[in-house]
């Protein structure tokens, strides 16, 4: 009954075109649906319609994304292996060789809190101050025998935003830094 071109593209711009028009001009739809298709019911007006009209642009649109999906290797077989908190990934015939330590220890945090402590007191007072609370509270946290997580991300949140500040103190940016991939769970 319809054709709407030659080309996908030329066939979607034009469904495109009718949806919008009949959007903006058209103030009863279904009304219009029963002198193109000639039902009784409205509702299978409008069904005839969505499927002679909507469903090819839907079905162009598909088509589309999946083809962009394709470029984009989204159709290779991945594998994913999920331990904890940890996620590692593998495509095609890698093979991934990973450790996950969950436990703390005390000594190579202790020493990278007292590299930031030393060289925090460079900065302004205001964002001494919110690197100093960030790491406390941070610490506080991974202490305990089950820590939570959005306060440790809450608290590096705030850190990462402190790195561009304290980038002039190289020292200071990179313990902050290696705090931070320290931490996070």
């Amino acid at each position: 009954m319809f054709d709407f071109g030659s080309s996908v593209e030329e066939e979607s711009f034009q469904i495109y075109s009718i949806l919008k028009y009949i959007n903006e001009n058209i103030m009863y739809p279904y009304r219009a649906f029963f002198r193109i298709y000639g039902e009784k019911q409205y509702q299978d007006n409008v069904k005839q319609f969505n499927d002679r009209v909507v469903l090819v642009l839907i079905n162009n649109i598909n088509d589309y994304l999946t083809g962009i999906g394709i470029d984009m290797g989204l159709d290779e077989n991945i594998v994913w292996n999920v331990n904890g908190g940890q996620v590692n990934i593998a495509s095609g015939n890698a093979t991934i060789n990973a450790t996950q330590n969950k436990g703390v220890n005390n000594a190579e945090l202790e020493s990278i809190i007292k590299n930031i402590m030393d060289n925090v007191f460079e900065l302004d007072k205001e964002d001494a101050d919110t690197i100093i609370d960030s790491v406390q509270m941070i610490r506080e946290e991974i202490m305990k025998p089950e820590p939570k997580r959005n306060i440790i991300s809450s608290g590096i949140k705030l850190l990462v935003s402190m790195i561009s500040i304290a980038n002039g103190i190289p020292a200071l940016a990179e313990n902050i830094q290696k705090f931070i991939d320290y931490v996070q769970l």
